[in-house]
């Protein structure tokens, strides 16, 4: 959502999209910068903040994730109330979350899995949920709960130990 006035200056200074149309429908500002200095936004194409070179990406983890392929079994309550176990797929795995990936359920921000692989299980919070473009595939960002232990603690152990 954008707010404009009929002079053509827009600004949302919330909006991570970088584009504003007034209400006239000509692009006038981009983050307070005039269209001038961004010919594609004059030219009405589509120029997110990113390609303007205005946004820098922060990485709020706090510990580094290792490329994985891991098979689990996410079981929980999904949005309609029902219960569910399926197989998934864990990859940027950490000692702290996952992305779970092949989900075919409905899960939302804020909802508690238990995640199991190797015969361990934790459970872990939803940090967000991506939809895919196959039905029914869902991705999910999760974050563990403490005290639980790390299910794939092992596996992250492996990679720290150096040959000697």
């Amino acid at each position: 959502m954008s707010f404009g006035t009929n002079d053509g200056v827009v600004a949302n200074p919330r909006s991570i999209l970088g584009i504003f149309r007034s209400g006239i429908g000509t692009p006038t500002l981009v983050y307070g910068f005039p269209t001038s200095r961004f010919p594609a936004v004059a030219r009405n194409d589509t120029v997110t903040a990113a390609a303007m070179g205005i946004l820098h990406r922060i990485d709020r983890r706090r510990e580094p994730r290792r490329d994985a392929d891991l098979t689990v079994t996410v079981w929980g309550i999904d949005t309609r109330g029902e219960r569910f176990v399926q197989h998934a797929r864990a990859r940027e795995i950490s000692r702290s979350g996952a992305l779970l990936s092949g989900l075919d359920l409905e899960l939302r921000s804020g909802d508690v899995l238990g995640v199991l692989y190797a015969g361990k299980k934790a459970r872990y919070r939803v940090i967000w949920v991506q939809e895919f473009d196959e039905p029914l595939k869902m991705q999910a960002a999760i974050h563990r709960i403490e005290p639980d232990l790390c299910p794939w603690e092992e596996l992250l152990a492996q990679e720290n130990v150096s040959p000697t």
